[in-house]
């Protein structure tokens, strides 16, 4: 189950893909379903992902700063339908986030929602046993 969200320009067109927040790249390649997909790792077990895109501008091991391209949106194949977009994940840790929890809030309330996630994820864990 994606966490993530589709973003796409009103007129679908293709537009340039930025780095939400700076780190570095460790993952950048071509999925047969996906599209071009990279991730990105910050600070503290933040990453972001970004899949659908039509280009990638970067490479495993680059260093970005938020707000570079990283590539330009585009289609997979499950959501052609949808246009020109890109698909975009914010996790910590592992853990998918909702994105549009997080928009216009500083970092630390990620991290904080993070925790919320993982000691949720640990009672239902022993609850389970």
């Amino acid at each position: 189950m994606s966490k993530g969200i589709d973003l796409a320009d009103k007129d679908g067109k293709v537009f340039d893909v930025t780095a939400a927040l700076s780190g570095t790249v460790v993952q950048a390649k071509k999925d047969p379903v996906l599209g071009h997909v990279v991730e990105i790792e910050h600070e503290d077990g933040l990453s972001t992902v970004y899949q659908s895109l039509s280009q990638v501008s970067v490479k495993e091991g680059d260093e970005v700063k938020q707000n570079d391209v990283i590539g330009a949106s585009g289609k997979n194949l499950y959501g052609a339908e949808s246009g020109n977009h890109v698909h975009f994940e914010i996790r910590m840790e592992g853990l998918a986030l909702n994105p549009l929890s997080f928009i216009d809030k500083p970092v630390s309330t990620i991290e904080k929602a993070a925790q919320e996630v993982t000691e949720q994820a640990k009672k239902t864990c022993s609850a389970k046993d």
